[in-house]
């Protein structure tokens, strides 16, 4: 019983970290395109 109770905390832990993971490139991802259309903005006008 304490193994699996130690191999779910460990697959859990693992998923959390994969999703923080993901929603931190998501993040920086939209940050790189805000600033990628104020360039854009900036040389049509």
């Amino acid at each position: 019983m304490a193994y699996f109770i130690s191999a779910y905390l460990l697959i859990w832990g693992f998923l959390m970290g994969y999703l923080f993971y993901i929603f931190r490139r998501v993040v920086r991802l939209e940050k790189r395109v805000e600033t990628l259309n104020e360039i854009m903005r900036g040389k049509g006008e």
